[in-house]
């Protein structure tokens, strides 16, 4: 994530902010939220320990759409206008 937010801040040409809860502040927000306790148990253990398949690069974009995918700093660069 503090990844993804540099490249945000890159685009939109202005500092912005992340700070990661712990995973007790998360839980909490999530139960604020609504969210069942076996959602927030999922989300805890997918975040912390994400499965294989959320970081196996495919080639499904490609295959829906015609065209080769774009990288998430292409996809922040041509979208920098929504972040101000």
């Amino acid at each position: 994530m503090p990844q993804r937010v540099a490249v945000l801040a890159g685009a939109a040409g202005r500092p912005i902010r992340y700070e990661e809860l712990t995973v007790d502040e998360a839980r909490a927000r999530w139960r604020a939220g609504g969210h069942g306790e076996e959602l927030v148990e999922l989300l805890v253990s997918w975040l912390g320990d994400p499965p294989p398949a959320a970081y196996t690069v495919a080639d499904t974009v490609e295959k829906v759409t015609g065209r080769p995918p774009r990288t998430f700093a292409q996809w922040a660069d041509e979208h920098a206008a929504d972040f101000n």
